[in-house]
């Protein structure tokens, strides 16, 4: 996608776009999100919510390949 949206010389600068959006913006909103839920339920709930987020990813990517293996 980033080859496609950002050509010649912005391919670095899209990059680097994608990656402060998803790892620093997302990786700071996932633990921002995941403090107060750890706070306001049991942390052995919230083990069980994120095996269950993990379980529909992994549901997800298995549907995504699926055509592709």
């Amino acid at each position: 996608m980033i080859h496609v949206l950002f050509t010649g010389a912005h391919q670095g600068r899209g990059q680097a776009l994608y990656s402060s959006l998803s790892f620093g913006a997302g990786g700071a909103a996932g633990s921002v999100v995941s403090g107060y839920l750890w706070t306001g339920i049991n942390p052995e709930a919230m083990f069980l919510l994120a095996a269950v987020i993990s379980l529909c990813a992994l549901a997800v990517v298995y549907r995504g390949i699926k055509g592709v293996i």
